[in-house]
């Protein structure tokens, strides 16, 4: 007499899990990387329009920008160079963070890299330079801290991420030494220690496009005391300002009325420094004020702002790239 055992019937073979969009491990990590990269790769692609000086800069700079610009040696072609190495590295930026790109194409992403170390390089430090000047930079200290704050933290995570990939292969061995001893190491292992720098320079990138990007935005965050009903006071001007970059004529009855200071008769010259009032309805002299008034507090609004997402951005995506396997 038989018995007969009971098979049980097997479980179908699970298919395997197919790659989302772009190689993104879900949808979630696929719409933050769109719609945050994509929205600072598209206004850096929209300012673009800077590069022509003599159309849209001078149309869309604040009242006086584009004369002082344009007098200035050297100046103009150094913030043509600027604009030129430091937007399309947003560009550039959103493509180095697609898992596919990476992973099936490493030649591409390590060209794009050098290019943006290249570009970001040069582009970071003569943004400082022209920041000595630019939005009346000469005459308000806040909107010169700002902006050269800007470029010398941009330089400095750019310098910590060239670090991070430069010295990857040594410092993973010498961590793999610390905690293994001197054998030959095992190569998953060895891959989970690289991709320890290879996250840290990943981080740093993401940093380093938040902040170069505040110069861009900038002008975003300039609707902030419209918004908010904010009255900005005054903004120090000389009167050279005044008179040679916002067309203020010396014989005029409003410079007499308003800035009497500035008169030779009253001992006034080109160094002389009076109060504007910040004013968006107002004269030429009063529309620069309110604009260089607020883009010293559109800075440090789009500089923090931009560090905040940045860091929210580097916590959700953590676990979604795990790069170990890629190398």
């Amino acid at each position: 007499m038989s018995i007969s055992k009971e098979v049980k019937p097997q479980a179908a073979p699970t298919a395997p899990t197919k790659a989302k969009i772009f190689g993104f491990k879900n949808w979630s990590t696929f719409w933050l990387w769109a719609v945050i990269g994509g929205y600072f790769a598209a206004f850096n692609i929209w300012n673009m329009r800077k590069l022509d000086f003599e159309g849209s800069f001078q149309t869309n700079a604040l009242p006086g920008e584009y004369s002082w610009m344009k007098r200035t040696a050297g100046y103009k072609t150094l913030f043509r160079a600027h604009l030129a190495c430091v937007l399309p590295c947003s560009v550039i930026g959103l493509l180095q963070f697609v898992p596919q790109l990476r992973r099936n194409y490493m030649s591409i992403h390590r060209s794009l890299g050098e290019a943006f170390f290249l570009m970001m390089g040069f582009g970071a430090p003569s943004g400082i330079m022209v920041a000595v000047h630019a939005f009346g930079a000469a005459e308000n200290p806040s909107v010169r801290l700002s902006i050269m704050l800007t470029g010398v933290l941009t330089i400095c995570f750019l310098a910590a991420s060239y670090f991070c990939i430069s010295t990857n292969v040594v410092l993973s061995r010498l961590r793999y030494k610390l905690h293994h001893g001197p054998s030959n190491p095992d190569a998953r292992v060895f891959r989970r220690y690289k991709a320890i720098d290879i996250r840290r320079h990943r981080e740093f990138i993401i940093r380093t496009l938040a902040v170069m990007s505040t110069g861009s935005f900038s002008s975003v965050y300039l609707i902030i005391p419209e918004v908010m009903n904010w009255t900005l006071g005054y903004v120090a001007f000389s009167c050279g300002t005044l008179m040679n970059d916002l067309g203020v004529s010396p014989a005029s009855a409003h410079l007499q009325s308003t800035y009497p200071a500035c008169m030779a008769e009253n001992g006034g010259h080109a160094g002389t420094i009076v109060a504007v009032k910040a004013d968006l309805s107002g004269s030429v002299e009063e529309l620069t004020a309110w604009g260089r008034a607020g883009i010293g507090m559109a800075f440090w609004a789009a500089l923090v702002m931009h560090m905040v997402l940045a860091e929210i951005y580097i916590r959700i995506t953590a676990k979604d790239d795990d790069r170990s396997d890629d190398l």
